[in-house]
């Protein structure tokens, strides 16, 4: 299992600079200068398109504790999936406002929208693949155990996974009759290669419903629960631009 500082960056920055930004320059200028210090790159994703293969909703909660604390940085995102589209509203630590990412996976177009009041804006822009510096061209691949310890989480039979790579240990629930590839639906939404094995469970099938992720060369631990998951429908509104203000940004990267 991987934390994607990727994915975790992206979503920070993307909080702030939507937040901070008037105009779909301002909002690329501030995406270009925030990344630049992390290293990360982007171009265009030109990866083929692959259904999802899956309709339903959950929210999944994350919780990042460092150097002992008792107290985490915390994540809320709600996620609605069909097979080519993805809606994905999050909201970090005390940030205000949730912010809204719909993702058009076969027409490859991002939008980022938030709700303040009467302002509805949306940004549109090219889905990206984001590399950060230093990544190497094939993820680690985990090594887990299939336990016979089982539990109930939101009414499914949950089985006991443990996984080590050279990056630390997980723990994990698993319920294995939930066929959403989590590797794939993210992997998608950033080209990030480390995503493959996100939840440290390509090769294991089903979803993680709790995990515990701990870090061997920082004291770094993440928690990880999955709630009010919902399998074979899904609210179609969640899809929808209806009332937002759309300016749309091609440009990006330069």
């Amino acid at each position: 299992m991987n934390t994607s500082p990727i994915m975790r960056n992206l979503i920070a920055l993307l909080l702030f600079a939507f937040s901070s930004a008037s105009s779909a320059q301002d909002y690329e200028q501030l995406m270009r200068a925030h990344m630049q210090p992390q290293g990360i790159t982007m171009e265009p994703n030109n990866d083929p398109y692959e259904p999802l293969d899956f309709t339903g909703s959950f929210r999944m909660e994350i919780e990042i504790f460092k150097n002992g604390a008792t107290k985490g940085e915390q994540l809320s995102a709600r996620y609605a999936l069909k097979d080519d589209k993805m809606s994905v509203e999050m909201k970090m630590g005390e940030q205000p406002e949730p912010m809204r990412m719909l993702y058009d996976l076969r027409g490859k177009w991002n939008y980022v929208m938030v709700s303040d009041g009467e302002k509805r804006p949306a940004m549109k822009m090219r889905m990206m693949k984001m590399t950060k510096a230093g990544a190497t061209a094939e993820p680690e691949k985990s090594t887990f155990e299939r336990t016979d310890a089982m539990k109930t989480i939101e009414g499914h039979g949950c089985r006991k996974y443990l996984g080590s790579n050279s990056k630390g240990n997980w723990e994990a629930w698993v319920a294995e009759d939930v066929k959403l590839d989590v590797a794939k639906a993210m992997r998608q939404i950033s080209g990030d290669k480390d995503l493959d094995q996100w939840q440290g469970l390509k090769d294991i099938g089903g979803m993680a419903l709790e995990m515990v992720w701990t870090k061997k060369e920082a004291s770094e631990k993440m928690n990880i629960t999955v709630h009010d998951l919902q399998m074979g429908s899904v609210d179609e509104a969640l899809f929808s631009l209806d009332g937002y203000s759309v300016m749309e940004m091609p440009s990006m990267p330069r």
